[in-house]
């Protein structure tokens, strides 16, 4: 009885500790790990009645808008949370409820989760740490492996993703498989340039960093079926600057993009161009349209810095 008891625990134990086969995270993960085996579910409807057009079909109309952003926004957990278990990813999805605002996409302060609270002496600005969402985008993905598969790509392919900045951008393609950050085929892209963006900015925004803003042209070059591709940049976020200072910051900024390839590529800036700038940059694969958005949203009117680094 002894012996019986003793085996049954020892089995009991190597289960608990036993490793699934396949990575909880699959197919996010698809080039660290093996594609686990799937169940054809063949007695699901959706699958024995649908053929794979018809399926698509009804993925698209349940995971892409394409009359809204897809926010990606960085979780900044404490460093409690840091020390303790509980898994927060380091990105969430948020959809555009701004869409019609007047101001510079990376001000949709209702979708980014911050608002000013004024003091008697001073206003502070508050952020959310963690972005939550009740959309229910990601149940149609969860209710099996082969869905999961079938439809993952089409949740990267079909909606438009808006990047707050070049930080927002590395550190979203930080948290997903290559395959997928190159199944991406809309992007839209909010940001703030300095005409001297001092060295030490690196996890701060606004405004950009040289050397992030380096990297993130650098992903947007990697993605091969770039389908439209958007940029809003603010320049003029001081009065009193001079042309040679807004210029300066305009040709740094535009730059970059020339070896990005996108079948449309607008660039929206706040200030027309000089000549010199224009002879700097020679040929241009992308749109160049002067508009002005009123100046800034009252929440970022001291031009705050916000933390949208990858601190995780």
């Amino acid at each position: 009885m002894c012996d019986f008891l003793s085996k049954s625990l020892q089995k009991t134990r190597s289960i608990f500790k036993s490793k699934p086969p396949y990575p909880p995270a699959w197919p996010l993960q698809d080039e660290q790990h093996p594609k686990p085996q799937m169940n054809a579910q063949e007695q699901c409807p959706i699958f024995a009645k649908l053929s794979a057009e018809l399926r698509v079909m009804v993925y698209e109309a349940v995971l892409i808008d394409s009359s809204r952003y897809l926010h990606i926004c960085t979780n900044r957990r404490s460093k409690r949370e840091r020390r303790g278990r509980r898994a927060v990813r380091s990105n969430a999805h948020f959809w555009c409820i701004e869409q019609d605002s007047p101001f510079p996409t990376w001000q949709h302060a209702g979708c980014y989760g911050e608002w000013l609270e004024p003091t008697p002496h001073y206003s502070t600005v508050h952020t959310r740490p963690i972005t939550t969402t009740d959309d229910k985008i990601l149940s149609l993905l969860i209710t099996c492996r082969r869905v999961y598969s079938e439809t993952l790509r089409i949740l990267y392919s079909g909606n438009t993703f808006h990047f707050r900045g070049g930080p927002g951008l590395v550190a979203f393609t930080s948290s997903v498989s290559p395959s997928l950050w190159m199944s991406i085929r809309h992007v839209h892209i909010s940001t703030q340039h300095l005409y001297s963006a001092p060295p030490w900015i690196l996890n701060e925004w606004p405004p950009e960093n040289p050397d992030t803003w380096a990297t993130c042209c650098q992903k947007l070059q990697e993605l091969p079926n770039l389908q439209s591709l958007t940029f809003d940049m603010t320049l003029k976020w001081r009065e009193k600057l001079r042309a040679c200072q807004l210029n300066y910051g305009l040709e740094a900024a535009l730059l970059p993009l020339l070896g990005i390839n996108a079948k449309s590529f607008i660039v929206e800036v706040d200030m027309s161009p000089s000549q010199e700038v224009r002879d700097a940059l020679g040929h241009v694969n992308f749109v160049l349209v002067v508009k002005e958005r009123p100046r800034t949203h009252p929440l970022y009117h001291h031009s705050p810095i916000l933390d949208i680094g990858d601190y995780n």
